[in-house]
């Protein structure tokens, strides 16, 4: 099973127009941002996204970037609805309950 970001939880949780305004918000570049919008909310994985992005780069630059929108979106939560909160920890106790 591959790793699951925090991006994962993010973009299952609110909608790709609110996570688009979230990039613009953040200033992530184009290329950060067609990251996000296309691998975890389209869900392409990291094999289509290869064409723009390498799959090292991507995995050299993934875990800074995920670190980036988790405290953003932490420092902002005013930003989002509170379904929306909920949604996005529910994600995130699911995944730590599969993990124990």
């Amino acid at each position: 099973m591959s790793k699951l970001w925090f991006l994962d939880y993010f973009c299952r949780a609110v909608t790709k127009s609110v996570v688009r305004d979230c990039c613009e918000r953040m200033e992530l570049s184009d290329l950060e941002t067609r990251l996000i919008l296309e691998r975890f909310c389209d869900r392409k994985g990291m094999g289509p996204c290869e064409l723009f992005y390498p799959a090292d780069q991507q995995a050299e630059h993934l875990p800074d970037l995920d670190a980036k929108v988790r405290g953003w979106v932490e420092r902002n939560l005013g930003r989002f609805e509170p379904s929306e909160i909920m949604a996005m920890y529910r994600f995130m106790a699911r995944k730590r309950q599969a993990t124990e």
